[in-house]
């Protein structure tokens, strides 16, 4: 088993949940009796402070200065305790305390900059300390724990896991060290608050004896506690009442405006329920006069009074795009306020009807955490584009995933003067539609422009012939000798004697057109110029000054080959307004993209259609600005995408020639880039200090950012990590984009595309260090792993080979740590005894299961 391979598909989200969430409902341990902080909750300083749906139920949402969470007297620190919380920070702050304590902060857990979290217990009787480095990215939830022995140590526990350790000094805590606040910090618990928390705090509780890691674990397992569905939806709170029966006749009640019987999303609930139970459903139109028996009820938001049980979903509004779920024994309602999060949310419904007879009471409230969530198909084929059985199976996968917007490059975005083409796309569009999936045009306008050079080289570069030698006697019209020559204003073709005298063109020469078409076969991104070409002649007129029989020297330029227009073409310019318009007239679309990387051949110095007096850097800029303006100018509210390695040092190979980082600040600086570009920086490997590097850069220059992952589901969560450690800053992403690049196996292309919905959707779910760590174990073992299919999950953990491994990782981890001391598990910081304590919690855990 060297190379064992996990079959490709597996959900890491699902496979934490299989694999760690042993018992994902149980307590924390036998005798243990937490006492919830929130019943002792008595003073807010700022009355509108909210609760906003967590972990569990509501919890409090806190905005800096504008409020705390006070405690009632009486949470006493008097020996051996434990704390914990669930927090989701809003962003990055110097000090943002979760727990203090009267008595000039006696008691204190903070974090700084979210970057670090330090316990402190100050007195004169018992003291402890404990901070290490942990990174807490905005708008993601954690849990947080420390228990503190007195006879043996103070431990601090992230996301269940141990993270820092300390030897208490004195004896017990002073009875002034009670528990006062939560969500800030002051001297004496009473007044001059500061370090305030700004996030959310769930589900604070506090137990008078230390608690094991295993009580610590099963406590933060509780907090995962989601639907076992890809994405996980936001909040789940299961009701203490029977489920939902599916083996009975059932009426579906549609509000019209919402979603239609013939509704994909629609069609998949019954698609199951028939599947699993051959039963009779109904489908009408919902009304405010409820129907007798099983009901399945989808209603806009403003109707949700109609809906017996309404009245329990959270009054806050899951947005454009979210949904209500509310499971009870003889109704299921859907409530949102779109067509696109109805059919998310029965799209959760289907793949919560199983064979087990019913589904379980519950009310899901759900919406994205980011609202690009895209995904690329790329067709370089001859338009019109056939809409193919493996472009239909990726759109439904989308749907499925709740994935909302498919960009297609493909050239025949260029040729929508053709009725066949716009036949083609619009059926695309239709299906892509009625599955909630909007197109994005990928128009490639620069590089790998074959698409534009195919339709008319006079696009492209140019390569200049130099006063060739060629004799005209009589009228008779004489070939040159490079077929494909290209005419514009600044390519003519010149006519000259050998002693210098120009020529004029309709005077003493004509030019015989020759053709300038390409054949579509051949490489990918490369137009294929004809050699049967007719080349283009030049004939002396009957009155020339040209003598009869003379040598003249003809300069002109021909098509170089190459895969890259010119943006000093007037043609090209006008081929991008015309099809841009005609995009825009004809689909409507939000976004477009319009390529321009991996510009192999910026400015040919070989030909006239150039710019000597512009460095590569700006041409490049001048052609994403103009590219940009011309969008904009067709329809302003347009949002245009370009990708952004040309101006990435981190990202653009060696062998492109990079440009210079020096004179691009000064372009980023001068505004000679618009800034309302969308960059898209791209990397398909596992490498966070570059993404982070690439998103940072343009980030800092004011650019809003739209990174591209490829098919690796491993390589979706490091940009996830990349994004969110951004979140807070003014300018961030709405999103992220999964693309095919990194893969030629078409069956592979979706691999990914599982993880992908759980990082755009389902953000927040993602304990992504955690997640990494788990390839890393598994690498050591010689397993190659690429897992995101819940279906295989188990088999990870039931192969035998895989067992024995395990357990020799486990004997080596853990007599390992037992070779280090107290006093050095305290430095937590140090990398190499971090990995080594994840590395042993990985593989307890995995031999457990």
């Amino acid at each position: 088993m060297n190379h064992w391979h996990v079959t490709r598909h597996i959900a890491l989200f699902v496979c934490v949940f299989l694999l760690l969430a042993k018992g994902s409902n149980s307590h924390a341990a036998e005798g243990v009796v937490w006492e919830d902080l929130e019943t002792r909750i008595h003073v807010v300083q700022d009355e509108s402070l909210g609760k906003v749906p967590a972990r569990f139920g509501q919890g409090y949402k806190l905005e800096g200065q504008q409020g705390h969470l006070q405690l009632k007297p009486g949470v006493g620190i008097r020996g051996d305790f434990t704390i914990e919380c669930w927090i989701r920070p809003s962003r990055r702050t110097p000090r943002a305390t979760l727990f203090s304590s009267t008595a000039w902060a006696k008691f204190q857990l903070t974090l700084r900059e979210g970057r670090e979290i330090k316990f402190q217990l100050r007195g004169e009787k018992a003291s402890a300390r404990m901070e290490t480095t942990y990174d807490f990215a905005p708008n993601r939830w954690y849990h947080v724990a420390v228990s503190y022995e007195q006879a043996r140590d103070a431990r601090m526990y992230v996301n269940g896991a141990l993270v820092a350790v300390a030897s208490p000094e004195g004896g017990l805590p002073e009875p002034q060290a009670d528990l006062s606040v939560l969500g800030a910090w002051s001297r004496d618990g009473k007044s001059s608050y500061k370090q305030y928390f700004e996030g959310v705090i769930d589900r604070p509780r506090y137990v008078d004896q230390a608690i094991d890691h295993a009580a610590v674990q099963a406590s933060y397992r509780e907090g995962l506690d989601t639907l076992p569905i890809v994405p996980a939806p936001k909040q789940v709170l299961k009701l203490d009442t029977d489920g939902f029966a599916l083996d009975r006749h059932i009426t579906i009640e549609l509000d019209p405006a919402l979603l239609s019987a013939d509704d994909p999303a629609v069609q998949a609930v019954i698609d199951r329920i028939r599947l699993q139970f051959n039963n009779n459903v109904e489908i009408g139109h919902h009304n405010a006069v409820q129907s007798e028996g099983a009901r399945l009820v989808v209603v806009h938001a403003r109707q949700q009074k109609h809906v017996d049980g309404a009245d329990q979903l959270l009054d806050e509004q899951p947005g454009p795009e979210g949904y209500q779920l509310l499971v009870q024994p003889d109704t299921i309602s859907v409530v949102a306020e779109t067509g696109r999060g109805a059919a998310y949310g029965l799209r959760t419904l289907a793949q919560l009807v199983n064979s087990h007879g019913n589904v379980d009471a519950m009310r899901v409230w759900d919406y994205p955490t980011y609202a690009f969530r895209g995904a690329l198909f790329v067709d370089d084929t001859q338009p019109p584009i056939v809409f193919a059985d493996h472009l239909r199976l990726m759109i439904d996968r989308m749907a499925e995933l709740k994935q909302n917007y498919l960009m297609i490059r493909s050239h025949d975005w260029l040729m929508l003067d053709d009725p066949q083409v716009v036949s083609a796309l619009r059926e695309i569009q239709a299906y892509a539609g009625e599955r909630h999936v909007a197109i994005i045009p990928y128009l490639q306008s620069y590089s790998h422009a074959k698409g534009y050079l195919w339709r008319d080289l006079r696009t492209g570069q140019t390569v200049t012939v130099v006063k060739e030698p060629v004799i005209l006697s009589g009228t008779e019209a004489v070939p040159l000798s490079v077929a494909n020559v290209i005419i514009t204003e600044r390519t003519p073709v010149i006519v000259e004697s050998e002693q210098g005298r120009r020529y004029e063109e309709g005077r003493d020469f004509t030019v015989v057109p020759g053709d300038i078409t390409t054949d579509w076969r051949g490489h990918w991104a490369y137009p294929t110029l004809r050699n049967d070409n007719a080349p283009f002649k030049i004939q002396r007129k009957t009155k020339s000054r040209i003598a009869d029989g003379e040598t003249v020297l003809v300069t002109y330029d021909h098509a170089s080959g190459q895969e890259t227009t010119s943006v000093f073409s007037p043609y090209m310019w006008e081929m991008m307004e015309q099809q841009l318009r005609l995009t825009v007239e004809l689909f409507e679309p939000e976004w477009v993209q319009l390529g321009m990387d991996e510009i192999w051949v910026i400015n040919n110095a070989k030909g006239r259609m150039g710019r000597t007096d512009m460095g590569n850097e700006e041409i490049v800029a001048y052609a994403f600005t103009k590219a940009y303006e011309i969008a904009k100018q067709i329809d302003p509210e347009l949002k245009v995408m370009l990708w952004s390695d040309m101006f990435d040092d981190l990202q653009t190979p060696d062998w492109y020639h990079p440009l210079d980082e020096h004179t691009i600040e000064t372009l980023f600086d001068e505004g000679q880039v618009a800034r309302g570009i969308h960059m898209m920086p791209w990397y398909y490997g596992r490498n966070p200090a570059l993404m982070d590097g690439s998103f940072g850069y343009f980030l800092g220059h004011g650019f809003p950012v739209v990174p591209a992952s490829g098919h690796d589901p491993l390589n979706n969560y490091e940009w996830l990590h990349v994004i969110l450690d951004h979140e807070a800053e003014e300018a961030s992403s709405p999103g992220l984009l999964y693309t095919v690049w990194s893969t030629n196996d078409r069956s592979k292309r979706l691999d990914g595309l599982r993880a992908h919905a759980l990082t755009t959707w389902s953000a927040d779910q993602i304990s992504m260090p955690t997640l990494l760590e788990l390839e890393r174990v598994l690498l050591r073992l010689g397993i190659d792993v690429e897992v995101d299919d819940p279906s295989n999950a188990r088999s990870v953990v039931g192969d035998a080979g895989l067992a024995q491994k395990l357990e020799a990782l486990w004997h080596a981890s853990n007599a390992e740590l037992r070779q280090v001391d107290r006093e050095s598990l305290s430095q937590t910081s140090e990398p190499g005894l971090r990995r080594l304590m994840a590395t042993h919690e990985w593989v307890s855990r995995l031999i457990e299961n």
